[in-house]
């Protein structure tokens, strides 16, 4: 609602008014009417009483909107019974890329699931949609751990993971990333990328996140992040020049074995 000018008692509030009134193209209402509110009582002593409690009812709803306006989303890897987006222990070639929307969970009942403290999964944003991968950062709160038993291969994951500095209805780009942490001692994405541990990564999607938007209007958003999932990338590190040395050392000390038996 735009500020009335009937209540201005002077030319000075009607120019005050005014002013106030420019700054509401692009402002939610109910600032509009506080601002429009205090123009008025300002050079009013006898409703200073009022005057300070419609300021501290203002600043008290901004402060709300503030604390329920953060956007989330549901930190999941399973949309339900059927809809599981399983992690697979790298190993066979076949597992090197898991194509969730080919690869049905009972497809992936043969392969060893990640479980337990070994890996940790970690999500990563950048706000927007359609950003790069270098763009992307690591949601505050997000590393996690997998599940054991017969949940194994699912992340750790949250009803509710809240994006820090944005608000319901607005869009991001995510990805999932996991790493074996070598025992807790790779404890970071980069240290994993740097690292012989196997690390991957899954595509990257456009997420609209749930909450309270800049107006205060609820927005559901897209929820679990499951349904985001399509592809899962491993990037096996290849084995380094002492290591094939190594193992050419010890083949050719075999070969020589065989030949003395031979004779």
């Amino acid at each position: 609602m735009a500020p009335s000018f009937r209540s201005a008692t002077s030319l000075n509030h009607v120019l005050a008014l005014k002013r106030s009134q420019a700054l509401c193209i692009e402002t939610p209402p109910w600032i509009c009417e506080c601002v429009a509110s205090y123009v008025v009582l300002r050079s009013n002593p006898s409703i200073r009483v009022v005057k300070a409690l419609l300021l501290a009812s203002a600043l008290f709803r901004s402060q709300l909107l503030v604390a329920l306006g953060q956007g989330s989303l549901t930190y999941q890897t399973t949309g339900g019974v059927g809809k599981e987006k399983y992690l697979v222990v790298p190993g066979a070639s076949l597992t090197l890329l898991i194509n969730w929307d080919f690869m049905t969970p009972a497809d992936l009942a043969g392969f060893p699931k990640i479980e337990g403290s070994g890996f940790y999964a970690e999500l990563w944003w950048a706000p927007g949609q359609g950003q790069t991968e270098s763009s992307l950062q690591p949601v505050p709160g997000s590393l996690v751990t997998f599940r054991t038993g017969a949940t194994a291969g699912l992340i750790q994951g949250k009803s509710k993971l809240e994006i820090p500095d944005q608000y319901g209805g607005d869009s991001v780009t995510l990805q999932l990333r996991v790493w074996d942490n070598r025992g807790q001692r790779v404890a970071t994405w980069t240290e994993a990328e740097m690292s012989p541990a196997d690390h991957g990564r899954s595509n990257l999607f456009d997420w609209q996140l749930s909450g309270l938007d800049r107006s205060g209007n609820s927005v559901v958003g897209s929820g679990n992040i499951a349904a985001g999932l399509h592809r899962f990338y491993w990037f096996v590190p290849e084995p380094s020049s002492l290591t094939i040395g190594s193992l050419g050392a010890i083949s050719l000390l075999l070969m020589g074995v065989c030949a003395r038996k031979r004779l």
